[in-house]
């Protein structure tokens, strides 16, 4: 009886806070890509497609970032800077799994990013209240399949990201699955889980907001 009230719960939780939070975005602007290996990603059809002299700035456009958002000028995305900001913030909000890591499940996933424009969590917000889980698209934007890993703007500090997992992120698919794409090490897959799934799983997420 518990299990299934507890059950009951997340789901309505996930209606309540499913629209911004997770709304599915549309097709991206071409990302620049010249070789495409995962699905989502533009360099098979979209090849002639010229990168902006300094792809990922600061809102105004300058670099190098010294804020805590990333403007993605090639797709208009703004994305925090830091890619696992409860555990850098609000560690002591994850208590999935291994406590403290800030990977958590998608029903703190949802409760965290409404936190997060509700004001309850500033350090991840930059002032702004239209933060949202990202899309594949939108994640697999970040990533270029012609760079060598260890060369990859994921994993330069340079380019203003930093603490980017080489692990599963949360990204919304159809209602009622969410599905989970490995960002860090440039592979990525596509996973449908249920809601029973949701309840158990611990990923990280990484906040996006259509910043231009």
């Amino acid at each position: 009886m518990v299990n299934r009230i507890y059950y009951m719960a997340v789901i309505v939780t996930a209606i309540i806070m499913s629209g911004p939070v997770y709304a599915e975005q549309a097709d991206l602007p071409r990302t620049g890509q010249s070789t495409g290996k995962s699905a989502g990603n533009d360099g098979i059809s979209r090849n002639d497609e010229v990168r902006p002299n300094q792809r990922f700035t600061n809102p105004d456009g300058t670099s190098p970032i010294t804020g805590s958002v990333v403007v993605d000028q090639q797709t208009g995305l703004m994305w925090l800077r830091d890619a696992n900001c409860i555990k850098t913030n609000y560690a002591s909000f994850d208590k999935d799994g291994k406590t403290g890591d800030g990977a958590v499940t998608w029903r703190h996933v949802l409760a965290f990013v409404a936190g997060i424009n509700a004001g309850k969590y500033p350090n991840c917000g930059d002032g702004k209240t239209d933060w949202r889980i990202p899309s594949r698209k939108e994640l697999t934007s970040l990533i270029n399949d012609g760079m060598a890993k260890s060369a990859s703007w994921l994993n330069d500090p340079a380019q203003g990201f930093s603490n980017v997992q080489a692990d599963s992120y949360w990204e919304p698919n159809a209602y009622p699955y969410a599905a989970l794409m490995t960002v860090g090490n440039h592979s990525m897959y596509d996973s449908g889980m249920n809601m029973e799934d949701m309840m158990y799983y611990y990923f990280y997420v990484w906040p996006v907001r259509s910043g231009k």
